[in-house]
């Protein structure tokens, strides 16, 4: 019995030091999204003002909507990340 307990000891314990770091991490990337968040609503704003002006400068329009388009990606990507994560806390810490 107790080669059996062991190993599922061991396995918690693991469990158990993987939670803070996931934690961390966790905090990490909400502050990255946050701040990726502001970002891309001044990007955002910024083309908008663009595309309002009269005669607009259309390759300034085009460099801030590819500008626009890779931090809303960047965006995304840290939201991916922060789902996959928060599903692995859910699980306490093991992946599905």
């Amino acid at each position: 019995m107790q080669g059996q307990v062991d190993p599922l000891l061991a396995a918690l314990a693991l469990a158990n030091d993987a939670v803070p770091a996931a934690e961390a991490e966790m905090k990490a990337l909400q502050a990255k999204s946050v701040e990726l968040d502001k970002q891309v609503t001044a990007a955002q704003t910024k083309l908008r003002t663009l595309k309002a002006q009269k005669g607009a400068n259309l390759e300034a329009i085009k460099t801030q909507t590819a500008t626009t388009n890779a931090l809303e990606d960047q965006l995304g990507a840290v939201q991916r990340q922060i789902k996959a994560l928060d599903a692995t806390i859910a699980l306490g810490g093991c992946v599905a």
